[in-house]
């Protein structure tokens, strides 16, 4: 699925101002919260909608495309065995962009970075607030299920200690985009707990080409 980033901007502006009509996807509880942390959340939404009010109509220009794989079968449950390096194969090419992350996610896409979500996750949402745009469209992740990511913008700072989760300030990304417009940069979003073996192999791009196989 592509999207343009102004058709995400919109939906996330919309859940930042509670207008969908729905708690799952509202940025109510943090509205209402004087905690720290979730005022963290909040400066990095508000920084991101700051930075695309000074830009020029129609922007930010290029797209975001959510492809999913889903794993194969595989008996793992039982393992003893230490879970493995992960291996992401985009398109054709083994090796792997820098601009690939891997981050783990909870199986409802968003977690709980809506209400008291204060995780590793959770920072991820900050420091790529389009990120949030997937639940509108990826809201959950079935068993052995993979959601690829592609096409975002870093836009924060933010770190997370045994206390609290800071806001560091904006980030620059110089994050360079292909030929199609599209931001290179890719994050996998994967429940581990759920559907990771030993060893994964994600393959993404293009959606109708993706093939996902154990190794």
């Amino acid at each position: 699925l592509k999207v343009t980033r102004c058709g995400g901007a919109s939906k996330l502006a919309a859940a930042f101002l509670c207008g969908l009509g729905s708690n799952e996807h509202s940025f109510a509880a943090l509205l209402c919260s004087q905690q720290p942390y979730q005022i963290t959340k909040l400066k990095s939404y508000i920084r991101y909608f700051e930075v695309l009010s000074d830009l020029p109509l129609h922007e930010p220009k290029g797209h975001i495309v959510y492809s999913k794989s889903v794993l194969d079968p595989v008996e793992w449950h039982n393992s003893l065995e230490v879970m493995g390096k992960f291996r992401v194969i985009i398109g054709n090419h083994q090796e792997v962009p820098e601009s690939v992350q891997l981050q783990p996610s909870h199986k409802d896409v968003g977690g709980s970075f809506l209400y008291r979500g204060r995780t590793v996750e959770d920072v991820q949402y900050c420091m790529y607030p389009e990120m949030m745009s997937a639940m509108f469209s990826c809201y959950k992740l079935d068993p052995r299920e993979a959601v690829v990511l592609e096409g975002l913008q870093r836009y924060n700072t933010v770190t997370l200690n045994e206390v609290s989760m800071e806001y560091g300030g904006p980030y620059d990304d110089e994050t360079v985009a292909s030929e199609d417009g599209i931001l290179a940069s890719y994050i996998v979003l994967a429940d581990p707990v759920r559907s990771a073996p030993r060893t994964m192999v994600f393959a993404a791009l293009p959606l109708s080409d993706a093939v996902s196989q154990l190794t």
